[in-house]
């Protein structure tokens, strides 16, 4: 079995450029949980906020 290993990790993302992110792993069960996340108030989670909302908007409203 490997080991969990976490670590920074960057994306070029089309539209919101670099994103410094770090991940985590951790055994769930029968399965590994991978988390990424970008340190509070960096610039890559201020652009991770900016493609949320562009994508909220894509989507539309949530009805029931």
């Amino acid at each position: 079995m490997r080991p969990l290993v976490g670590g920074p990790t960057v994306v070029d993302h089309p539209e919101g450029g670099e994103l410094r992110r770090h991940r985590d792993k951790f055994p769930v069960e029968n399965v590994t949980l991978v988390l990424h996340y970008a340190e509070p108030e960096s610039p890559s989670s201020h652009k991770l906020t900016l493609l949320q909302s562009l994508a909220a908007d894509a989507i539309g409203p949530v009805t029931d």
